[in-house]
């Protein structure tokens, strides 16, 4: 494609011509050198011409086609509407975000069923006659819970999308992995090159991939049964899949996620919770904690012993307290 004949920011002329891709998702494109200028990668703001030759991905453009689909869905004459679906409860709301407790099994966007098309009634018809169409600030694995950024303006949209460029944006999880973790002093550090394998649908290791980061402690060991371990895990980068496939790599994939090589008898569903977002950008960063759902709490306890979930809550209440803005920089 090619941009049009006056000056435009390259991240703009994209959502032109792709309304119903997440901003988010053209964003991580972006960053990702997915979508190129020119057969080079830019940066957001970088200002095409009419003679720029933007490449858009085959793939982001078939997505943009679904949600085209999706946001106009038929429904056959005389059949009466679908009762609405329950939207996730919202957390926190202010300064163009909204961060919702997505709950596990449900897709943050795409046909039918989901995060976005469940908040729906939000934006409508507040936001109908905007250019700008609410969209996730970033991404959460339809088998993960916990919060979920959504930027309701654009300036909030870029903000966050520079944080995330920048690193600023703090991220607690909570998982639950197969086999026996030794707790370590001061949290093991994983470091991994990753990239995402959109045919297979998940993320592996490779040399020429983008580095993947994060800091882990185990919190507990299973009290019997199946030997697991709770971990508590802070990302340092944001890469797809990133928790799920470096804990597969180290040979204790979350417990049940057959796709990265958990079989056998689980006792349920893969446990991965987001539990808490800070952004720290200017040293001003507002902590967003997710509790964990009932059902999430259950297996926990049933798991770990009584009280494992309230404890793992503490501990990442614990964690927000040691990286506050004022004392960063100290692990």
């Amino acid at each position: 494609m090619r941009a049009d004949d006056v000056d435009r920011r390259v991240d703009r002329v994209v959502r032109r011509l792709l309304p119903r891709v997440p901003l988010s998702r053209l964003y991580q494109a972006l960053r990702e050198g997915d979508i190129r200028v020119n057969g080079a990668r830019v940066a957001p703001a970088t200002r095409t011409r009419a003679a720029d030759l933007i490449r858009v991905p085959a793939a982001l453009a078939r997505e943009g086609a679904a949600q085209e689909g999706a946001a106009r869905p038929r429904r056959p004459a005389g059949r009466a509407p679908a009762a609405r679906l329950p939207a996730p409860p919202i957390l926190y709301r202010a300064a163009g975000v909204m961060v919702v407790a997505k709950p596990a099994g449900l897709a943050v966007h795409g046909e039918g069923d989901s995060v976005m098309t469940r908040l729906q009634h939000e934006w409508t018809p507040h936001h109908a006659a905007l250019s700008f169409a609410p969209a996730p600030a970033h991404q959460l694995d339809r088998l993960t819970s916990g919060a979920l950024v959504i930027a309701e303006t654009l300036p909030a949209a870029r903000h966050w999308s520079l944080a995330l460029r920048r690193g600023q944006i703090l991220k607690l999880y909570l998982a639950v992995v197969a086999g026996n973790l030794p707790p370590a002093r001061g949290g093991a550090l994983w470091a991994d090159t990753l990239s995402y394998d959109r045919r297979q649908r998940r993320a592996r290791a490779d040399a020429r991939g983008r580095a993947a980061r994060a800091r882990v402690w185990a919190l507990t060991q299973a009290a019997g049964g199946v030997p697991a371990t709770l971990l508590l895990v802070q990302l340092l980068t944001g890469r797809r899949h990133q928790i799920r496939a470096q804990a597969a790599q180290r040979g204790h994939p979350l417990l049940g996620d057959t796709r990265y090589g958990a079989g056998g008898p689980t006792g349920g569903r893969p446990l991965l919770h987001a539990a808490a977002i800070r952004n720290d950008v200017a040293g001003a960063g507002v902590p967003i904690l997710a509790p964990l759902p009932p059902g999430a709490r259950r297996a926990l306890d049933r798991r770990f012993g009584n009280g494992a979930a309230r404890r793992a809550e503490a501990a990442v209440a614990r964690r927000l307290r040691e990286t506050a803005p004022a004392a960063r920089g100290q692990d």
